[in-house]
Parts: structure tokens; C-alpha cells; sequence
């Protein structure tokens, strides 16, 4: 049996020992921990000498090999002993050893030849590749490395000339993986099955790499040169994202930063929902540390190894925790957090991010996942309990720090609590979460008197519970004495929060406490902004309440109408497009609860198609005769959704007319049920004449669906092609957001030859949009036959369309590198100097990363040094720079492309700048011994390029950039500048002082385009714009805005840092530097002042501020030290 097993793991025992290399008790640990089993050295070394395997060759072995070695006169040869490698130095050692020279007797009686060992034991292969060529090439790509082209290619060369080949496939792998570190993979960011094949990849790259030469990986880690330096941050981040732990460690000793983002997209997210309450969180990161990765793994082992790296704690800070909290094993998050903890990490870091999100402390996060035991571990180690966030405003201008703006978006966020302005705290989010445990822990100090919430927060929790339905929570604050009706926001009292809930014990409890049963201050008694209790219970079919309403005396007739600009803060809770009751009740298509509201419901408009998208037969037959509106499209549209075919027949026998939408409606319908009556029906009522939208989106739908028998009526009489072949598609699912195209486009999709040759005979052509379509498919003939598109072309020619849409067509071509077509279409388009999209062509071909048609495109005439357009655009150069193609980038160079061309104003950025974002070293180095220019004008996009790499993580490239144009502590001081890595920043140089004006781009929405403005670091409405995006206007720079324009900045100051300050201030406490003092409508809020009582006394306020920042004629500094303007007084 012990035999067996040892035949049965003899293979993989061979391969360790004699091909691998390992030594025996490595060999013994891995089959113990690979395979268990377990066995000693010495039934190892038994078991080698039973079956006579040796590592070592014996020296008639290799006085054979040296005979065999000379009989092929010095070409190159590998030699393999049972399987394993030698490497030259190898065996050019133990020749030395064991072959003598001979003496002249023994020379002259001739030595016999060496005895061939026994067994295929030695093996000496021949060459199999043109070796010289090889060796060539390497050297080249060699040379083509930064630093490692300093000399080494010649070395290489001198290397493969000597037929080195382990030291020759050692520089090939070297070659490749710099290649892979300087062009990553960017677009498999989002795409984790891709980045992991890369990762894998790089890992058994330098595996092998290290196995064919020990002492590259070693000597690697010792470099400190640049190319060096890219290669381990690019294997790091291989290393972190692969968990690969042992090369971890060795990167991080040999140097790496610790701190180094790296590519990998994290999104995390989830919903507490309870009852009509519900609140989102969301981290979502693109460029995260190693540590924020180990928090988001939950690997403590990862974690330990970068904080004994020294892994900054203060990046993070809390974010780390949040991450931690999400996870699925609490018992791990306790495990990780405390070690994070312990480190520094802060379990209350209070900072706002986002105008769209809230932060609060990593506690929410445990409490909402209901990991208890992390929430105690938290609140043991400080985390503040009491914390409030005032929700943020829908109209709030915010104010970002775009220097240190990282790829990072998350917080929590909730449609209720921004709507009705309401806090968000850690008990509400407990709540929500249904978490009673943390509810109970949270609430005693509250009821016990020992911490009692400003009065604000009180409400907002209550009304929270009362939305959740947590009906216990909310008896038990119902007696900390609340006020019930007067005082909230958009009039959603809490008894109008209960009203959702069908169990209406706490509903019955707030009436008893005088709760009113309609809205408070109504001008008009028949019309209300707010809706009553009676409203929401109609609307969620709550039967119970709404008879509770009814005899406790609520109008049941009241009219709920929202201003305009207000309806969409009501989304959350019920529809703004009803206004009674009875209205709300029939949208509920709950019949009893219409039931009890119609005998006294004044009908409006729009309950007749209510009741028949109800299917509630008893009352369509009454409102037929008593509705107002029997003769509206709404009823038709409704019945023929339902196939209801007697409101169909009445709505036409009493005078009313065919609507498209309700065909629309009626062909949605006939799909689900396969019945055609009512389409043919309306159908016979349509008068002759071309199709309209509505109706080409029932063609479009049925062709897209396959319905071939709703798609023969719909292309018989009456419906007519049109002269525009384009319209607005909606479709049965989403029909609010419709998609401009043509009809002729679903019956190329479908590969229907009798259709499209049907819509031809009928007039239907093919659009521009059908041709580009048949363009894209082009390439991939399994989705659009060759029949078809021949067809399709045969209908519509190149030349035949305008101007536009032959560039268009150009464009497309490009994009899909179809050189064939763009040679067609280059003579219909001539000259090559149009944009579309943002690209000239040359510029498109670039972007692609094709040589081919950037060639073809420079011959036939296109400008390199077209300039990049302003909103995005690029030049050539620095497409080809930003995606590090060197070859293209050296072709343009050679037509005398501009190193230097200016960048686009938005959202630009010059060559070196790209190619220092993408970290492509190679390429920088390229761009610097081709003449970009680090001086004058161009020293600030030297800084940005810079300042990009660090912030990508590209830190290499940054170090050569740094040392190259010689870093100075001008640069860094221009790095520390406010706006200089703003993406709607450019720059202006001034010759005599040698400074940059710093301008931003605006999009001014009446003249449909963007403008040059004096920059700020603070969104303005009254920015004085200057020169328009092509440069034509004159300049009008900050210094001349007017008196009132500088008040307006600072009079919405106030109200946009709301969001950015907490209680804790308001404390008194003193504030380390993560804090400043709060506002006064901060204060108010948690305070509970009314919401009039925060708007300020213009006049006062202008008296006020009016001198203070008009008087030195020199408004706002283009930037200024935030502690010092919050000292203003």
C-alpha cells in the first residue's frame, strides 16, 4: 500500500527535486502541506536511491557531454541532465573539474571516446530559432528601456554574441515586463476577471524570470533606478491586488511606498429600508492604498505587513473602518479593526466629502450591518455617539479641495432625510436598520435625561421612527414632548409619517395627543402644498386610517398641490401627479379604500382612466356617466392598456378621436397577449398619412420583438413613411426616456430581408444613422448578414450625404481601424482639418493606437499640429503619449509634431503631462530627449506632470521627472497652488513677472458655450467671463468684478460650509486641524431655529463685509490661507 503511494506522487517528487531544484526537506514540506504526504528525509533519500536519482552528473557523464559539446563546434546548445537545465556557468565549471589535459603519449595513442551514460539521462539540444536575429532584436529592446539603454544594450549584445542564452531569454523577460509596468492595462480596472489574468501574468513573469536567474530578482530589489523603480510598483500592485504576500514583503524591504495607490476599483454599497424610510451607502474608489485594499479584503496579513512597512494611518483615517465595517465576517472585521485601531486609525474622523453625500463615523456603517460586536468595539474605543450631520442641500454650492482630490465618492444619503432637511445620526440609522439592540443602547441616555439631543435632531428621530414603523421607539420619545403639528418641514408632520402604516396604533396614540388631521395655514381651505394624513393613507390602500380620518373629521376633498420647483422632494412618499384622495386611493388599486372615498369625492380629472387601469368594472360604469373627462386621451391610453374594448367603443361612439399614444399603449399590450383587436381597431380609425413618433416607436418595438403579424398592420394603410426618417423611439419599458433613430435600424438588427425590402418598397431609406450602424457591425459579420448591408448600401451612397455626416462616417471608420473605407472616404471629406467629437481625424487614428491609418492620414495631408480642441481634445502627440506608443509618437515627431502644443483648456493636458498621468516612463523619456521644454512658459505643466504622476500613483516617473528638471522649492510651492491640478484650470504666463494667471473654463448655458474666467477655488453664478473658447473675446479678469459680485461670493458662504462642520465645534472643545468652527445656520439647525430665521439681513450683512473686502480695490487673492479667513471677524 506504501508503495502504491509513493508510485502515485513519484512524478510530482521528480519535477520538485530535479527540475525545480528543491532541496529534499523542501521537497518534504511541500507534499506535506501540498498533497499530505507525510514522510522523513531519509524514506526521501531512501526512495532517490532506490530509483537512482541523482542531481549531480558523474564524471564520465561529463567528459560525454564535453564530446558531444565539441562535436558541435561551438553553436549554441542547452544541456538538460534528467530534465533539469544547466546554466553555462554550470557547465563550464565542471568541465574545468573533470576533463585533464592530455599528455603527448596519451595524445599520441589516441584517447578512447567517452562511454554513453546509461538511460536518456543527458541531453544537448540544437538551436531551433535564427539566433542571430533574436539576439539583435533583444538588444534593440534593450537599448529602447530608459537607463537600461544606457550601455546595457551593448552588454546585451555582447551576451547573445556569446550564446549566453539564459542570460539572453533573462533580458527578453526584463524587456516585457517593463513593458508591462509602464503600459498597464488601464481599461480592466472595472473588469476584474481581466485585471486578474494580468495580475496572474506579471506574477509568473517574474517567477520565471527568477528561476532562469537567480540573481535578477535580487538585484532588482537592490536598484534604485527608475526603470527599476517602475517595475516593483508595478509588480506590487500585482502583488497586492494577487494576495501575493512573500513578494509583498520583498518590495515593500526593498523600497516600495507603502502608500502607493493602486489600480483597482472598489464599490461597495447597500440599502437599509424599513417601512417608508430608507437610506443608501456607497464607497466607491479607483486608486485605493495597499492598506484601504487589506481593509476591504478583511486581510490581516496584508494590513500588518504595510504597517510595519509604515503605511501611513492618516490618508485613510476612518474610510479604512467604514471599509472594514461593510464586511460579511464580524468576526474578522473586529479582528482587522483592532489592529487598525491600535495603529492610529481613528474611529471618529468627521468629515464631509460630497454636497451629494453625508459622512459620519465607521459606527453607522457596523450599526446598519448589524455587527453589534464591531459597534461595542467602536463605541468602547470613543466613537461619538452623538454625532449629527445636517443633510445636504439640493442647492448648496460646495467648495472642493482639487489639489488633494483623490478618485474616491461614498457616504450615506437618503431621499426622506434631504428632502425634509433632516439630520442624519447614528440612532437613525440604527432605526432604519431595524437593529434593536443599537436602537435600545442609543436611546437610553435620551429617555434617561442623561444626553438629550437638540431639539431638531429630537424630531427628526422621531419622525424617522414614524416612517420605519418602529412604533415602539416611537411611544417611548412621544413622551419627551414633542410638538405635533407645527414647525415641520414641507408640512410632513408625524402623524402624516404614520399614515403609510397599516398597523395604526401609534396613529390613534398622536391623535389622542391633539395631532391635527390636516395641514396647518392653508390659504385657500380646499387646496394644500402639503399632504394630509388622509392623502397618504388613500394612497397606500390603508383602509383602517382612512375610516379613522373620515370620522375624526378630515377633508376629503382636500386638493394636495405642490409648488412646481417643490413636487420631486415628495417622490419619496407618494406621487405628485393626483391631487384628492379619491385620486390617491384609486392608484393605490386598492377597491376598498376607493370604495369608501367616491360617494363623497368631487371628480376632478382623470379617475375614469384611473378606474379603468384599476379594472375595477362596477365603478368605470358609474364614472362613465358622471366623469368630466370621459372623452380624454388618458381614458383612451388606459383602456387600451387594459383591453378594456367597451370604454374603447364608448370613447369613439361619443365623439372622440384616434390617439397615437393609446395605439402605442394598445401594440405594448398586444405583445403581452398576442391579441391584435384592439390595434386594429384604432388602426381602422387612423386617417392616411405619414407616421409619427408614437406610432414608429409600435413599429420599431414590434420588429424589435419579432411580432411579424403586428409589424405587417403597421406597415399597411394608413401609416405612411414620413420625409424625416428619424424619430423619437420610445420604448414599452422606460417610455419617459425615448432615443432619437430610425425605424429602418430594427429591421437591419433583425437580419429580415423580406421586411427591410417591404419598408423599401414603401419609401423607407436608409439615414445616416443606419449606414454608420452597418459600419460598426462591419468588422463583426455575425450580427448584420452581408445581404443586408449590401442591401442597405445599395439604398444610401457616402456621397450622397452632406458634409457632416460624410466626416462622421469617417470618424466611424477610424474608430474601427476599417483602412479600406477610410481610404474610400478620405477624397469625399478632403481637406482632413474638421472635428468631430472633439478629434480631428489624425488626432482619432492616434487615439486609437493605429500606426496604420495615422500614416495613411499624414500622407494624405492631415495636420499634425492640428490643435487640440477645447473641451478634452488632444493633439496627435499626445494621444500617442498618453497611451505610451512610442512608434506613433516618434512618426509625429518626425512630420515636426509639437513637443510643447499647448494642452486643451479643458480637461486638458500637454504630452509630457499624459504621459506622466499614464505613468509611461518610456515614454516621458522619449518626450524629454525630443525637446519638451521644462523651462519658461512650460514650467508649469513640468510641475502638473509631476503632480499627476504622484497623485496616479506613478511615483517612479515622478522621482526621474523631479530629477531631470530639478525640482526646486518654486515647483513645490506652484504645486501647493490652489487650482493648478484643477481639470478646469489653464494658464496664461506673464513674460515680465514670469508667473501663470490661473483661468478657469465656464459653460454658459444661454449662449450654448464655455468661456475663460478668473479662477477660484469657489463656485460662483457671477463669474465676469472673458474670452470664449475660440479665443475671440477680450479678457475681463477677477479684479474688475463688481462690488456686489464680491458680496454675493461671500454671502452664499455661509450656507455652502453647512455641510462641512459638526457638533463638535459648537462644543466649545478645542479643534485639532481636521476642524473648523461651525456657521451660524449650522448652529441654528441643530438648535432647531425655523428656517426664516437663518436668512441674514442683506443690509446688514453688506454693511458689514461691504469695506472690509471692497476698500483695498483688490478683491479676492487667487488663493488665500483658509485658518485666516475663517479668523475674519
Amino acid at each position: 500500500m506504501d508503495s502504491d503511494e509513493w508510485e502515485l506522487h513519484r512524478p510530482t517528487i521528480m519535477r520538485l527535486y530535479l527540475e525545480e531544484g528543491y532541496t529534499i526537506d523542501r521537497v518534504a514540506t511541500y507534499m506535506k502541506e501540498t498533497h499530505g504526504f507525510v514522510k522523513k528525509k531519509s524514506q526521501f533519500e531512501y526512495k532517490f536511491k532506490k530509483w537512482g536519482v541523482r542531481k549531480n552528473a558523474r564524471r564520465d557523464e561529463w567528459q560525454y557531454l564535453r564530446r558531444q559539446m565539441q562535436k558541435r563546434e561551438g553553436r549554441i546548445s542547452e544541456v538538460t541532465i534528467r530534465g533539469r537545465v544547466i546554466p553555462e556557468h554550470k557547465i563550464r565549471k565542471e568541465l574545468q573539474r573533470y576533463t585533464a589535459i592530455p599528455t603527448a603519449r596519451e595524445f599520441q595513442a589516441g584517447l578512447p571516446s567517452p562511454k554513453t551514460p546509461e538511460g536518456d539521462i543527458i541531453r544537448v539540444f540544437k538551436e531551433q530559432v535564427p539566433f542571430k536575429a533574436v539576439s539583435t532584436t533583444i538588444a534593440n529592446l534593450v537599448k529602447s528601456i530608459p537607463e537600461i539603454g544606457n550601455g546595457e544594450g551593448i552588454k546585451t549584445q555582447q551576451l547573445c554574441n556569446a550564446g549566453d542564452m539564459n542570460s539572453m531569454a533573462t533580458q527578453l523577460l526584463v524587456v516585457l515586463l517593463f513593458r508591462l509596468s509602464n503600459k498597464f492595462y488601464e481599461s480592466s480596472i472595472h473588469d476584474e476577471k481581466a485585471l486578474a489574468s494580468h495580475d496572474s501574468f506579471v506574477m509568473e513573469l517574474v517567477e520565471e524570470i527568477s528561476k532562469s536567474n537567480s540573481a535578477f530578482l535580487r538585484d532588482l530589489l537592490r536598484s534604485r533606478s527608475h526603470t527599476s523603480d517602475a517595475i516593483k510598483e508595478a509588480v506590487y500592485a500585482s502583488a497586492v491586488r494577487a494576495s501575493r504576500y512573500e513578494f509583498v514583503s520583498q518590495l515593500l524591504k526593498a523600497g516600495v511606498d507603502p502608500n502607493l495607490p493602486v489600480h483597482m476599483f472598489i464599490d461597495q454599497n447597500f440599502e437599509i429600508e424599513r417601512g417608508r424610510a430608507s437610506i443608501r451607502w456607497r464607497h466607491v474608489e479607483s486608486e485605493p492604498s495597499g492598506l484601504e485594499i487589506a481593509a476591504y479584503r478583511l486581510d490581516t496579513r496584508l494590513a500588518e505587513m504595510l504597517l510595519e512597512a509604515g503605511a501611513p494611518i492618516h490618508r485613510a483615517s476612518a474610510l479604512l473602518l467604514d471599509l472594514v465595517a461593510v464586511g460579511d465576517n464580524h468576526d474578522r472585521t473586529v479582528e482587522i479593526a483592532q489592529l487598525l485601531v491600535h495603529a492610529g486609525t481613528k474611529v471618529d474622523f468627521l468629515y464631509t466629502r460630497d454636497r451629494r453625500w453625508t459622512y459620519l463615523s465607521p459606527l453607522a456603517v457596523a450599526i446598519a450591518r448589524n455587527n453589534n460586536r464591531l459597534a461595542r468595539f467602536f463605541i468602547e474605543n470613543g466613537a461619538d455617539t452623538d454625532i449629527y450631520r445636517r443633510s445636504c442641500s439640493f442647492h448648496t454650492k460646495s467648495r472642493e479641495n482639487w489639489l488633494e482630490r483623490r478618485r474616491y465618492v461614498g457616504g450615506w444619503r437618503s431621499d426622506y432625510l434631504d428632502a425634509l432637511r433632516a439630520g442624519y445620526t447614528v440612532l437613525q440609522i440604527a432605526i432604519v436598520a431595524g437593529n434593536i439592540t443599537m436602537t435600545d443602547q442609543l436611546l437610553r441616555p435620551i429617555l434617561t435625561g442623561s444626553s438629550l439631543p437638540p431639539r431638531k435632531v429630537l424630531k427628526d428621530t422621531f419622525l424617522t421612527a414614524c416612517l420605519a414603523g418602529d412604533l415602539q421607539t416611537a411611544e417611548k420619545l412621544l413622551g419627551l414632548g414633542i410638538e405635533l403639528n407645527e414647525g415641520w418641514e414641507l408640512g410632513i408632520t408625524p402623524f402624516v409619517a404614520t399614515a403609510w402604516n397599516p398597523d395604526i396604533k401609534l396613529a390613534e396614540s398622536l391623535l389622542r395627543l391633539g395631532a391635527r388631521v390636516d395641514p396647518l395655514n392653508q390659504k385657500l381651505a380646499s387646496f394644500s402644498r402639503s399632504p394630509s394624513a388622509l392623502h397618504v393613507a388613500a394612497f397606500y390602500g390603508n383602509t383602517a386610517l382612512v375610516q379613522l380620518l373620515l370620522c375624526s373629521g378630515a377633508d376629503q376633498n382636500l386638493r394636495f398641490t405642490p409648488l412646481e420647483g417643490e413636487k420631486f422632494l415628495f417622490k419619496w412618499l407618494l406621487p405628485c401627479d393626483h391631487t384628492s384622495p379619491f385620486q390617491f386611493a384609486l392608484e393605490s388599486g386598492d377597491p376598498a379604500t376607493a370604495a369608501i372615498l367616491y360617494p363623497q369625492a368631487e371628480l376632478l380629472a382623470g379617475e375614469l382612466a384611473q378606474a379603468v387601469t384599476m379594472e375595477n368594472g362596477k365603478l368605470v360604469s358609474d364614472l362613465l356617466s358622471r366623469a368630466p373627462d370621459t372623452l380624454s386621451s388618458t381614458v383612451l391610453e388606459a383602456a387600451a392598456t387594459s383591453g378594456d374594448m367597451r370604454v374603447i367603443t364608448s370613447f369613439f361612439s361619443s365623439g372622440g378621436g384616434y390617439q397615437s399614444r393609446a395605439l402605442f399603449k394598445a401594440v405594448g399590450a398586444a405583445i403581452q397577449s398576442k391579441d391584435t383587436s384592439i390595434v386594429e381597431l384604432l388602426s381602422a380609425r387612423r386617417s392616411l398619412g405619414p407616421i409619427e413618433d408614437y406610432e414608429a416607436s409600435s413599429l420599431f418595438n414590434s420588429i424589435e420583438k419579432r411580432e411579424w403579424h403586428l409589424v405587417h398592420l403597421l406597415l399597411q394603410d394608413p401609416f405612411l413613411p414620413g420625409l424625416e426618417m428619424k424619430h423619437e423611439i420610445y420604448s414599452f419599458e422606460d417610455e419617459g426616456h425615448p432615443v432619437r433613430t430610425t425605424v429602418l435600424m430594427a429591421a437591419i438588427k433583425s437580419n429580415n430581408m423580406s421586411v427591410i425590402k417591404e419598408m423599401f418598397r414603401l419609401g423607407y431609406r436608409p439615414d445616416f444613422l443606419d449606414l454608420r450602424m452597418v459600419i460598426s457591425y462591419e468588422p463583426t459579420t455575425d450580427r448584420i448578414r452581408s445581404n443586408v448591408a449590401s442591401l442597405i448600401w445599395s439604398g444610401f451612397a457616402p456621397s450622397s450625404m452632406d458634409l457632416t455626416e460624410r466626416q462622421e462616417l469617417l470618424d466611424t471608420a477610424i474608430r474601427l481601424g476599417l483602412l479600406q473605407r477610410v481610404r474610400e472616404w478620405i477624397p469625399l471629406v478632403y481637406p482632413l482639418d474638421f472635428y468631430v467629437y472633439g478629434r480631428t481625424p489624425l488626432q482619432r487614428a492616434a487615439e486609437e493606437d493605429d500606426i496604420v491609418l495615422v500614416r495613411l492620414l499624414i500622407h494624405a495631408g492631415a495636420k499634425v499640429n492640428a490643435p487640440a480642441y477645447h473641451h478634452r481634445g488632444v493633439t496627435a502627440l499626445q494621444a500617442a503619449a498618453a497611451l505610451g506608443n512610442i512608434e506613433v509618437a516618434a512618426l509625429l515627431i518626425q512630420e515636426k509634431a509639437d513637443v510643447n502644443a499647448p494642452a486643451a483648456k479643458l480637461e486638458g493636458r500637454t504630452a509630457l503631462e499624459a504621459a506622466a498621468e499614464h505613468g509611461r516612463l518610456d515614454t516621458v523619456h522619449f518626450l524629454l530627449e525630443s525637446g519638451a521644454n521644462l523651462e519658461g512658459p512650460m514650467r508649469i505643466h513640468y510641475v502638473r506632470a509631476a503632480s499627476f504622476a504622484i497623485r496616479e500613483g506613478h511615483f517612479a516617473v515622478a522621482k526621474y521627472l523631479k530629477e531631470r528638471g530639478a525640482w526646486t522649492d518654486r515647483d513645490r510651492e506652484l504645486h501647493n497652488t490652489a487650482g493648478v491640478l484643477d481639470y478646469r484650470c489653464h494658464f496664461v504666463y506673464n513674460e515680465e513677472t514670469q508667473d501663470w494667471k490661473i483661468r478657469r473654463m465656464k459653460y454658459v448655458k444661454d449662449d450654448d458655450d464655455w468661456y475663460s474666467v478668473a479662477y477660484s477655488d469657489i463656485y460662483t453664478d457671477s463669474d465676469s467671463y472673458s474670452e470664449s473658447s475660440d479665443g475671440t473675446a477680450e479678457d475681463a479678469n477677477s479684479s474688475s468684478q463688481t462690488e456686489n459680485e464680491i458680496q454675493s461670493t461671500v454671502g452664499f458662504m455661509d450656507e455652502m460650509m453647512e455641510n462641512y462642520f459638526d457638533l463638535e465645534a459648537f462644543r466649545g472643545d478645542m479643534l485639532d486641524g481636521d476642524h473648523a468652527a461651525m456657521s451660524r445656520s449650522t448652529i441654528n439647525w441643530i438648535m432647531g431655529v425655523p428656517a426664516s430665521a437663518e436668512e441674514p439681513d442683506r443690509e446688514e450683512h453688506s454693511a458689514q463685509w461691504g469695506p472690509m473686502l471692497t476698500e483695498g480695490g483688490e478683491g479676492f487673492p487667487e488663493t488665500f490661507d483658509e485658518d485666516d479667513f475663517w479668523n475674519i471677524r
